[in-house]
């Protein structure tokens, strides 16, 4: 990735053939380009938001999975009560009528 040098700096090459920079102003001169640290800087904070943004996901579908297991389990036990129940009713008017 290339990125343009930032306005005062301006980019050179020396006899071994590598690139470098140097800043008018200050006279620094360096081999880093001078915003690989803002990018770098960029680069991490992007990350961290998406793997935070990737663990809020991860939570809300480990959380609807909770709430759908706990109304199955709700489901089967109104479902086995009202089983439970009609049983005891034909049980019941069994028992009245002596076929029990």
């Amino acid at each position: 990735l290339t990125a343009p040098v930032p306005d005062g700096w301006s980019e050179h090459v020396d006899d071994a053939g590598n690139v470098f920079f140097r800043n008018a102003l200050t006279e620094v001169l360096t081999y880093d380009h001078p915003l690989d640290e803002h990018y770098r800087s960029y680069y991490l904070r992007a990350r961290d938001e998406t793997m935070a943004t990737v663990e809020i996901g991860v939570k809300v579908a480990d959380a609807r999975r909770q709430q759908q297991r706990a109304a199955r389990q709700q489901l089967a036990s109104s479902a086995y009560a009202a089983a439970a129940a009609a049983a005891a009713v034909v049980v019941g008017t069994e028992a009245e009528a002596g076929t029990g």
